[in-house]
């Protein structure tokens, strides 16, 4: 069970960096931004990297918290669903 959190919660670290460095470039050439311009529709990537980051936030809470159950159901003598199954 560790093996298996540990590689999720990984994965759900990479995507959480991921979309926050996509965020964090969109805004920094958001600075510069010039109407008249060659970046029309900067907003578009930013409102998807944006969701993008939230949905990683939720990815990473909604993980940690079912291996949260998962061990307290270890400890209890429960049997152990899986994560998909009993917390979604």
């Amino acid at each position: 069970m560790k093996d298996h959190y540990e590689q999720n919660l990984r994965a759900a670290n990479y995507l959480f960096a991921a979309h926050g460095a996509g965020l964090v470039g969109c805004l920094s050439i958001l600075k510069d931004y010039n109407p008249e311009g060659h970046l029309h529709g900067l907003g578009t990537f930013i409102t998807l990297f944006g969701l993008g980051f939230l949905g990683a936030i939720l990815n990473y809470i909604g993980l940690f918290f079912a291996r949260i159950l998962a061990v307290n159901a270890i400890f209890a003598g429960e049997e152990v669903h899986a994560p998909s199954k009993q917390f979604v």
